[in-house]
């Protein structure tokens, strides 16, 4: 460890290399990347799904469309 910071995958427990941001209309969703090595030495990567970046409570949307 060389002493810098870093953060750890809540599904996973490894170190973040890369945080992407996918944008699907409106809504943006959050992925962590992992760069592992394979057993033949090449570089595998590892994404896990974070969620929504901002959660938007469904009880509003449906009081939007209700009475």
């Amino acid at each position: 460890m060389s002493g810098t910071a870093y953060y750890v995958c809540p599904r996973c427990g490894l170190p973040i290399d890369f945080l992407e941001r996918k944008r699907v209309r409106n809504q943006v969703y959050l992925y962590a990347w992992h760069y592992l090595r394979g057993p033949d030495g090449r570089r595998q990567i590892k994404k896990c799904y974070l969620g929504p970046e901002r959660y938007i409570h469904g009880q509003v949307t449906h009081e939007l469309f209700g009475a």
